[in-house]
């Protein structure tokens, strides 16, 4: 017999596939397969412990760089808890991917989720670490820390790695980093704040923002952006090719560091100074009267919210946690307005597992502004049932689903970067059935594609300079034991944060969902009443 849980979750499969039904009718048809050639994935951490939560960039030359977590077997000589943990860069040569170097040393194994950023002279970092905590009660979580190495140094070393500069008071989770122009670096994170004043002393994700005007040298102190009561989660930032403008969006309702709450919705704002203040439009579901807007208040508890920024278009994607549904919504004004939300038609993400999982989607966008998206989906000919998918956006029209990967394992985590015009690249990483803290392997593989976009040729990269010998085999050189530069001024930490506003709360999605799914359900029994009613009068009628 079905749990109660899971005939609800039929019964809203059904409800939200008939009210979208609309939108799927209307919908523009979709190309016969995606016009994206891809090579077979190939593995990047194989012979390394447990790899996740990879990151792919491009640089300004057009060299792409994957990097992610990797542990090491404690069990093997020299090798500790203190020094098992690595975070491993590698980079594509041709077609081919090097052999992954570490390039700094963890104390433990905690999803450093390492980002990377590029400017035509430094490749930036940022990763979670627990090293030097202590503020806050939630104190042995991770903060989120910068380090930076110039382009003409060997990268994959770690002595060409700056001292790690520490960007947050206290525990942070979800972050993301963009590279503006002459100097300006903008992060944003979910830092956990406490409210003193409160009797329940509360902590949550508030979302936070900071940047640098010397290349990562120095920083500013930092900037809120969320103001309602729920905590923050996922967050993604672009920068529009058409003025500038900075566009982030991110999840509210649930924080995966404190396990409270329940997603809630996808917020909104921009920044029109290259992050020095926010603009917060407000929540999608506040854009002003529409029809189809109880469409998003149906479907309210929807998370996982990415973007992508054209010449043309700003998407956002996220799906939804009460049906196995993509959605989607367009801005021709750099976020400030959106569309009403849409159907990604054929798309099937994975099952939704529970609010405490760490999966993405990704969006990327080639030359021509075609945009690619990526995600983990349901498929019967899968061994393990998912496969990573790819659908691309042009034209007002998506191509259907093309699977580039049907492992034997769990894959997950899928992220997308873009260079040269027509050439993409995807990394994620695959695991067993096994979590990580009960001897889960987990492991990072990648691909590579080309669109129908024009090639772009990519200017020479910066002239090495001359390295020091690197140690010998075996040996482990880390950024605090021998990095090979310093940056500028060493910054100190920013201010703790004060308490947590008392802001207004907005509405609760999953009541507005109850609520008008109510009156929906009343409003249809009230037309088949009315329908049965004139049945039986016009029978009586002809009767008579």
């Amino acid at each position: 017999m079905k749990s109660k849980n899971a005939r609800t979750r039929a019964a809203l499969t059904v409800f939200l596939t008939l009210i979208s039904l609309s939108q799927v009718l209307g919908a523009s048809p979709v190309f016969a397969e995606s016009p994206i050639d891809w090579s077979e994935p190939e593995p990047l951490s194989k012979g390394l412990g447990s790899s996740w939560f990879p990151e792919i960039h491009a640089d300004a030359y057009g060299t792409v760089r994957a990097i992610w977590e990797s542990n090491r077997d404690l069990n093997a000589p020299n090798v500790s808890q203190e020094n098992g943990v690595e975070i491993m860069l590698t980079s594509q040569d041709g077609s081919d991917w090097v052999e992954p170097a570490d390039i700094y040393v963890k104390d433990t194994l905690n999803a450093a989720r390492p980002i990377l950023a590029s400017d035509d002279e430094f490749l930036h970092l940022i990763s979670r670490s627990p090293r030097n905590e202590g503020r806050f009660t939630i104190s042995a979580l991770s903060a989120i820390y910068y380090m930076r190495a110039p382009l003409t140094s060997d990268v994959t070393d770690a002595r060409s790695w700056s001292e790690p500069i520490r960007l947050t008071s206290g525990p942070a989770y979800w972050a993301d980093m963009k590279y503006l122009s002459d100097g300006v670096l903008v992060v944003t994170y979910n830092e956990i704040i406490q409210d003193a004043e409160s009797s329940t002393n509360e902590q949550r994700g508030v979302l936070f923002s900071r940047r640098s005007l010397d290349n990562g040298a120095t920083w500013s102190r930092p900037v809120k952006i969320s103001y309602t009561q729920k905590p923050v989660g996922r967050s993604s930032l672009v920068q529009s090719p058409v003025d500038g403008t900075l566009i982030l969006a991110w999840d509210e309702g649930y924080d995966n560091l404190t396990g409270r709450g329940q997603p809630a919705g996808i917020f909104t704002a921009i920044s029109t100074d290259n992050g020095a203040s926010w603009e917060a439009p407000g929540p999608l579901d506040d854009l002003g009267p529409s029809e189809r807007r109880l469409t998003y208040a149906a479907r309210g508890v929807v998370e996982q919210s990415t973007l992508v920024a054209t010449a043309d278009t700003t998407m956002l994607v996220y799906r939804s946690v009460v049906a196995d549904a993509l959605l989607y919504r367009l801005s021709d004004d750099q976020g400030r307005t959106w569309t009403d939300e849409a159907l990604i038609p054929e798309a099937i993400p994975r099952d939704y597992t529970g609010v405490h999982h760490f999966d993405k989607l990704a969006l990327a966008a080639d030359g021509d502004g075609r945009i690619i998206f990526a995600y983990v989906g349901q498929d019967l000919d899968a061994p393990w049932g998912l496969s990573v998918f790819v659908m691309t956006y042009e034209d007002d029209k998506w191509s259907s689903p093309v699977a580039i990967a049907s492992p034997r394992g769990f894959a997950e985590y899928p992220r997308l970067a873009a260079t040269g015009g027509n050439q993409v690249h995807i990394v994620y990483f695959v695991r067993d059935d096994k979590a990580a803290d009960q001897g889960g392997h987990y492991e990072v593989w990648a691909a590579s594609g080309t669109t129908p976009a024009t090639p772009v040729s990519m200017p020479d990269p910066p002239v090495a300079e001359d390295q020091p010998a690197k140690p010998e085999t075996g040996a482990q050189a880390t950024p605090t034991e021998a990095a090979s530069q310093q940056l500028a001024e060493y910054p100190s930490l920013p201010d703790k944060p004060g308490p947590i506003d008392q802001a207004v709360d907005t509405p609760d999605p999953q009541s507005a969902f109850v609520s008008r799914a109510l009156v929906a359900t009343i409003a249809t029994a009230g037309a088949l009443l009315v329908i049965v009613v004139a049945t039986v009068i016009v029978r009586q009628f002809r009767l008579t």
